[in-house]
Formats: structure tokens, C-alpha cells, sequence
């Protein structure tokens, strides 16, 4: 699929995932654009294996590209919701998800987990970043940028992130 579409190929290899991907069913494009396929996870929350809060977790085939910054983000348990979520999801590069991540095992806080926390029940409610495949496009509402703005971290590497951002605009 990826060959035979050179689009798909360049979005798959910026981001790991498909903002349309044409595998994805109708509910499984809904399940998805309301997170309900996230669920499941709950049960690894209850079992001490995630936290509800912390980097996505990361499948094998991907830790490569986290080069210097694997054992550091492999070190905290996977969250259910993260930095990455509530700032913008599947419109941020993989590079900026990595970063995010990063930044947030450095800069942990109970805080900041409460800050992700409350800012998750808008992105999922609204959809903000959702990879809803079956040629669906993803939720954005008229103050999407601005909500994203205020998830920016503040600290060391949040310059790189905000570029990241305002360079997603300007190819959009």
C-alpha cells in the first residue's frame, strides 16, 4: 500500500501513522476519533503495567528512531494520555513526539500530570489531532491552535516543538 502511494509513504514515515488510513472501517474510524479503541489500556493502568499519564508507549519497530532518547523515555511507564495528546496528536512529526515525551520525563511533576490530564478531556472531546482514517479528516475547531499553544512546554527543547508547529502550519 505504502509503495503503490507515495503520499501515504512520506506521511508514514513523517508521523508512524495515517491521518486517512484507508484500512481503517467506519467504526473504526469512529472508535478512533473518540478514543474509545484507548479502552482496553485501562486494564494495563489497573494491572501496574501504565500509568494514566506518561509518554505513549512505543512499539519495538519505532525505538530506533528515539536514538538518544530511548532508555531515557523507556525509563517511566507508558501513559494512557501525554504531552504528545494534548498537543496536537498525529499533526505533530514523530520528531516532535519524541521530544515531548523527552521533555516530559525531565520535567515531570505531579503538576504537570494534572495539566495533561484535565487538557486530554478537551482534545478527545473535540477529536484535535485524532488519526480518524476512513477518509475522515481530524477534529479542529476554530481556537485548535490556540489550545495547542498553551500545551507548548516551556523549558529546554520547547523552542524545537513550537517550530515543529509553526512549520505543520505553514505546509498545511
Amino acid at each position: 500500500m505504502l509503495a503503490a502511494d507515495p503520499a501515504l509513504a512520506e506521511e508514514f514515515a513523517r508521523t508512524h501513522k495515517l491521518a486517512r488510513d484507508p484500512r481503517v472501517t467506519r467504526l473504526g474510524s469512529w472508535l478512533r476519533s473518540w478514543s474509545v479503541d484507548e479502552i482496553p489500556q485501562v486494564i494495563n493502568i489497573v494491572l501496574g503495567d501504565m500509568s494514566v499519564v506518561g509518554p505513549r508507549p512505543v512499539v519495538r519497530e519505532e525505538l530506533a528512531r528515539y536514538r538518544d532518547a530511548q532508555d531515557l523515555v523507556l525509563s517511566v511507564k507508558p501513559g494512557l494520555t501525554g504531552l504528545w495528546q494534548v498537543s496536537g496528536r498525529n499533526r505533530l512529526s514523530y520528531e516532535a513526539r519524541i521530544r515531548l515525551d523527552s521533555w516530559y520525563v525531565r520535567n515531570w511533576t505531579p503538576w504537570l500530570d494534572l495539566r495533561i490530564f484535565f487538557l486530554t478531556i478537551p482534545a478527545v472531546r473535540t477529536r484535535r489531532g485524532a488519526a480518524l482514517g476512513g477518509g475522515e479528516g481530524a477534529g479542529h475547531g476554530p481556537d485548535t491552535e490556540a489550545r495547542e499553544e498553551q500545551a507548548v512546554p516551556r523549558g529546554p527543547g520547547a523552542e524545537d516543538v513550537a517550530g515543529d508547529r509553526r512549520q505543520e502550519r505553514h505546509e498545511r
